[in-house]
């Protein structure tokens, strides 16, 4: 799961195998967050509904737990949502055309290339022969 986007949360896998004395009642809640998230159980869209929703705001671990109560029994469990930044590519930037002589030795820079994500910074260069 992506962080940013909306994770979708369905409760509709809850039973009540006597069927009453009422219809199920649910509720979703975050047992857990990650440290940097500023969510709240006000973040949790259709909390008191079967299926609700809410946007990850952090990279991390969400722990969300789901109440159910048939008006006398309760039973709860939980899911774990781990929400990441997609990784996107990288900015290559092989430096400025150059021309060189047979013989002589061609300088490659690609000290401008970037990563978005602050990946690693590994070069490969192809042997270049028949371009330009």
């Amino acid at each position: 799961m992506f962080t940013g986007n909306v994770v979708y949360l369905d409760g509709s896998g809850s039973s009540d195998p006597d069927n009453g004395p009422m219809p199920l009642s649910y509720n979703w809640s975050f047992d857990v967050l990650p440290p940097e998230s500023g969510l709240s159980d006000n973040d949790i869209i259709d909390k008191e509904q079967v299926n609700a929703s809410f946007i990850p705001d952090a990279d991390g671990s969400y722990v969300l737990e789901l109440v159910v109560n048939d008006g006398e029994f309760t039973s709860e469990d939980y899911v774990i949502i781990t929400a990441a930044t997609p990784n996107v590519p990288p900015n290559a930037d092989a430096g400025d055309d150059i021309t060189v002589s047979l013989g002589e030795t061609a300088i490659l820079d690609g000290s401008a290339s970037s990563d978005p994500d602050d990946g690693p910074d590994l070069y490969d260069y192809d042997n270049c022969r028949g371009y330009g």
